[in-house]
């Protein structure tokens, strides 16, 4: 069985390094921005602000303790 996790990293990966070329190609760019729930900007510069901002705002996400679950009818 293929981990989602993993292909999601990737995916963000392919994603980021398609942003870093001088001429990325949009039509990946805005392929694998929807797949991976980012907004998609033509403006390269753009996109690349919004992946590393959802990404690193995942990553501080996974670092807090979850909440406690509370107890229902007690």
């Amino acid at each position: 069985m293929v981990d989602t996790k993993e292909i999601k990293r990737t995916d963000l990966e392919v994603l980021v390094d398609e942003l870093m070329k001088d001429v990325p190609n949009q039509s990946l760019v805005k392929k694998l921005s929807q797949k991976l729930g980012f907004s998609y900007s033509k403006n390269h510069l753009v996109q690349m602000s919004t992946v590393l901002e959802g990404a690193s705002a995942e990553k501080v996400l996974k670092t807090l303790p979850k909440a406690p679950e509370k107890e229902i009818g007690r």
